[in-house]
């Protein structure tokens, strides 16, 4: 009891200390540095004499300057800049030299002033100098992680245990921060170097994998942190595989390469992302592709407030545009990624003009003045409704967005002179069984048909086509980790349901590469790497949370994982390419494939068929004539768009008039 009133005290007092102002700690600091000083240099001169009176009666003067010059080298070096509560290595280094330098200054001044000195004296200060001055560093780091409320609360019992995978200096610059923190309290180190095995790290011990599920049992750790600093992706997904099978929550800290000020603090800890468990190892941008089409040029993108049309509007300021134009529907959109872009501005990029359009590329007119009024050299055409269970609900407005649109914005290009068009198109334009992945087809053999028509244009038309993004609109991922945060249950469509990934940036900035690349109607796919099943992803992703798997055979678990059956339109297995016409490019990441297309005048004559059921609403015919013009569409399921839960018949009869009808409904 005595112990812990006399602790309390010293915590109290260190708590007034720590909560006073700069300058009464600093003045502090200079106090017990100068009273350490001078302590070396009595017992220095008390070693060399053998009288503990002698030093200060024939030697006052010679002590006294020793912490007058150490103070002031001390300060001159920087070691008062340090925080004494996070003293480390390099703190230390600093402090040797700092007291070498005072000692030469020391016999210096007292040669100046002729004051007689014992030669052995000088070895004999600098002895005993440097273990004080050292010791008393690091007894005062000690003191504050114990008995500050800082490092009291640390120890409090509702704190959680952690492990740090990682005996490297992610590691070691994590142990010094968590000494410091509240939530937090370190255990010991795991590493996969089997000499550090047994030894001991900043007072941790260092253990191997195969000891770390005892550890866990034993010393109640509720979190396993990830502290890599040189791992590459696959040996990081093949880490927290094997981690995701013991009972605790995994986290990841970041490399010294992705920390903005190098220093690690528990702030960097994170949740495991979806994006360390795919092993993807992303293939450095090749810089004369990535500028070509962009580089003091008038770039647009159309969608720039969506997901993907975010993330090519940030990498394209990046390179160097003269002019961005950003076109979108939606109000919030626009107004986000142009504050985005501006903050961004300011930083960096001044130089480079910000266009926000509030603008629908279902209207050409307002296309086309947008292009023609800016001058507009590429533009990249991401605006569509991509989300495909909503697609199949909402049939008509759909097509008129991702094929009237696409078409909308091609030949305002062509009539306005631009010189690269690049199409966003998606993975389920293959073999598709639903509206979205149709209309998306149908939208690429658009422009392979304005391409096959306008061969000697100055417009190069380019496709690429990729799978799923992480973290855009509608994605899976945050899903499961929002179903995971509430405690279940996880829904997943089917046990087998599989799909590729790629993060935003990655997808982004590929698009922007093989945006130069080909032949104008060329179709680009991206390298997505191997399918995952979403079963298994979302497995992972709840045990690495620190939870387990509902079991109804015997009861066991935390989150259940319901399955809800496929939705409209969707199937359990994505594809990238019709057929085996593939070609590898200059850029290991983009293929380029051959397919099969329509010719222009097969794609006007379905445009014209299709603008007289969309004006008529005939979803069914709509459907038919998808299922007609566009390869290997193959619906699953009744039609479910929901206007048709109202209205028994379409509004008006779907026959063909006498005349063509244009794309606005006039009669050519």
């Amino acid at each position: 009891m005595e112990n812990l009133k006399s602790r309390g005290a010293a915590a109290l007092i260190l708590r007034v200390l720590l909560s006073a102002p700069g300058l009464v700690k600093f003045s502090l600091v200079v106090s017990l540095d100068a009273l350490t000083l001078f302590a070396s240099a009595w017992l220095a001169l008390y070693v060399r004499l053998g009288n503990a009176g002698a030093p200060l009666q024939k030697y006052g003067l010679v002590c006294l300057i020793v912490p007058l010059v150490g103070v002031m080298v001390l300060a001159a070096f920087g070691a008062y800049r340090s925080v004494i509560r996070y003293f480390c290595a390099d703190d230390a280094w600093v402090i040797a030299k700092a007291v070498s330098f005072s000692v030469l200054a020391w016999v210096t001044i007292c040669l100046v002033l002729q004051l007689s000195l014992p030669r052995s004296l000088i070895l004999i200060q600098w002895l005993l100098a440097m273990p004080l001055m050292l010791g008393l560093r690091f007894a005062m780091r000690l003191l504050l992680r114990e008995l500050s409320p800082f490092g009291y609360s640390a120890k409090r019992k509702n704190a959680r245990n952690v492990i740090i995978y990682g005996a490297g200096s992610v590691g070691v610059q994590l142990v010094h921060s968590l000494a410091s923190d509240a939530k937090m309290r370190a255990i010991a180190f795991v590493d996969d170097d089997a000499t550090l095995h047994g030894r001991s790290l900043n007072g941790f011990r260092v253990y191997s994998f195969d000891s770390l599920e005892g550890l866990i049992k034993e010393r109640e750790v509720d979190d396993v942190l990830l502290a890599m600093s040189a791992i590459s992706p696959q040996h990081k997904k093949f880490l927290l595989e094997k981690l995701s099978l013991l009972p605790v929550r995994v986290r990841v800290l970041p490399s010294f390469a992705e920390l903005t000020d190098g220093r690690v603090s528990p702030d960097d800890i994170r949740d495991i992302d979806i994006t360390d468990l795919l092993g993807r190892t992303v293939v450095p941008p090749n810089a004369a592709l990535l500028g070509a089409n962009i580089e003091n040029k008038v770039v647009m993108v159309t969608g720039a407030g969506g997901s993907i049309g975010s993330e090519l509007c940030r990498q394209i300021f990046r390179q160097g545009p003269a002019v961005v134009v950003l076109f979108e529907l939606s109000e919030y959109n626009l107004y986000a990624i142009e504050r985005e872009l501006i903050a961004s501005k300011i930083e960096k990029y001044d130089s480079v003009r910000i266009i926000p359009i509030l603008g629908n590329v279902q209207s050409r007119d307002h296309l086309e003045q947008v292009m023609r009024s800016y001058s507009v050299d590429t533009v990249y055409h991401a605006a569509a409704y991509k989300h495909v269970p909503m697609v199949e609900h909402n049939v008509v407005s759909s097509l008129r967005n991702n094929i009237f649109g696409t078409l909308n914005a091609a030949q305002a290009s062509l009539d306005s002179g631009v010189k690269h068009f690049v199409l966003v198109s998606t993975d389920k334009a293959v073999r598709p069984t639903n509206v979205m992945g149709a209309s998306k087809r149908f939208a690429e053999m658009i422009l392979q048909g304005l391409a096959d028509r306008e061969f000697s244009s100055s417009t190069h038309f380019t496709i690429v086509r990729f799978g799923n993004v992480l973290g855009s609109s509608g994605s899976v991922v945050p899903l499961f980790k929002e179903q995971i945060e509430k405690g279940g249950p996880v829904t997943i469509t089917d046990p087998d349901i599989t799909r590729y990934f790629m993060t935003i940036p990655e997808a982004a900035s590929l698009v922007l590469q093989a945006g130069f690349m080909g032949q104008s109607g060329d179709v680009f796919v991206l390298d997505m790497g191997s399918p995952i099943r979403i079963l298994d992803l979302a497995l992972q992703m709840i045990k690495l949370a620190g939870s387990s798997p509902y079991n109804a055979d015997d009861g066991s678990g935390d989150i259940k994982v319901v399955f809800t059956g496929l939705r409209p339109g969707e199937k359990l297995f994505e594809e990238l390419l019709v057929g085996d016409g593939v070609v590898s490019t200059d850029h290991p990441m983009i293929m380029s494939a051959r397919e099969r297309h329509l010719s222009w005048a097969e794609v006007e004559d379905a445009l014209w068929q299709m603008e007289v059921l969309l004006r008529s609403g005939d979803v069914a015919k709509l459907r038919e004539l998808l299922m007609r013009f566009v390869t290997d569409y193959q619906p699953q399921g009744d039609i479910v768009d929901l206007l048709l839960e109202d209205i028994a018949e379409p509004i008006a009869s779907a026959s063909m008039p006498s005349s063509k009808l244009n794309y606005y409904g006039v009669a050519i």
